[in-house]
């Protein structure tokens, strides 16, 4: 069970957009932290023709993600979130 200790503050929160039609495939789960440049997934087309990397725009943590197969283009595939640091 999480206690006030493991709460984090999040600075902003961003949902990443699929550029294209095809099939989601993550790479790290809900509660993943990652680093800039970490591959997130990819998309492939309906035959499993990888057509797009999602790679990290910034480090983050991975707050929720699609859980359809599925995805059309400009849709969400994960939401992610980027932690205050103290100065």
């Amino acid at each position: 069970m999480a206690t006030s200790e493991d709460a984090i503050d999040l600075r902003d929160v961003y949902d990443l957009k699929s550029e294209l039609d095809g099939c989601w495939f993550p790479a790290l789960q809900a509660g993943d932290w990652f680093r800039k440049g970490d591959k997130l997934g990819h998309i492939t087309d309906f035959f499993g023709n990888i057509r797009q990397a999602v790679l990290a725009p910034e480090d983050g943590v991975i707050l929720y993600q699609n859980c359809c197969l599925g995805i059309a283009k400009g849709a969400s595939p994960m939401v992610y979130g980027r932690e205050i640091r103290p100065h």
